[in-house]
């Protein structure tokens, strides 16, 4: 069996970049806007 040294974690992973995200809500009320909550 050969012998294999561990592997070192990589320092940047990068995979994709997400661009099809909707804008974060921002000064909204969830509460008033929602009738099943209130």
């Amino acid at each position: 069996m050969l012998y294999k040294p561990p592997r070192r974690p990589l320092k940047h992973q990068f995979t994709h970049q997400v661009t099809n995200q909707v804008p974060p809500l921002e000064k909204v009320n969830l509460y008033e806007t929602d009738l099943a909550l209130q």
